[in-house]
């Protein structure tokens, strides 16, 4: 049941950032960050971190750099950090 709402929770927010036009390869920053982590490493801040991050915060997977995954810098990996990146990415 976990694995299923988690798919379904991606799905539905790969779904609203296609649908707003956020492209796949925008590099953004967050309010009061100077640049934004990118999550997965990959070189770019996109939709992939969303669900790199997702896959962490509910333990499916072990990030590889933490601190990667604090985009708000306060030392704290939560779900706030989650809401951040979801939102700058639906916001473009």
């Amino acid at each position: 049941m976990k694995k299923y709402r988690f798919l379904t929770i991606l799905t539905s927010v790969c779904t609203a950032c296609l649908l707003m036009g956020s492209s796949a390869n925008n590099a953004m920053t967050c309010d009061g960050v100077e640049d934004i982590p990118d999550p997965n490493g990959d070189g770019v801040v996109n939709v992939a971190d969303l669900a790199y991050m997702m896959q962490c915060l509910n333990g499916i997977i072990a990030p590889t750099y933490l601190y990667s995954l604090d985009i708000n810098n306060n030392n704290i990996v939560s779900q706030v950090d989650l809401e951040l990146l979801k939102q700058h990415l639906l916001n473009g």
